[in-house]
């Protein structure tokens, strides 16, 4: 019972940090200047989920 709990908390958090994330994805998109930000945008996020895989294994 207890080796599992961590596990379910990091899921816990990797989904906050998702929806956080996805938050601040929304925030962007009504600014002004999303078309030009969109690149930058798109490798920022898969260097977050290649950070976030590193954590969790």
């Amino acid at each position: 019972m207890k080796p599992e709990k961590p596990k379910v908390s990091t899921e816990k958090i990797v989904e906050k940090m998702e929806l956080a994330l996805q938050f601040v994805e929304d925030m962007k998109i009504s600014t002004p200047n999303t078309i030009s930000s969109l690149p930058e945008r798109r490798s920022r996020r898969v260097i977050q989920q290649r950070k976030l895989q590193k954590l969790i294994s």
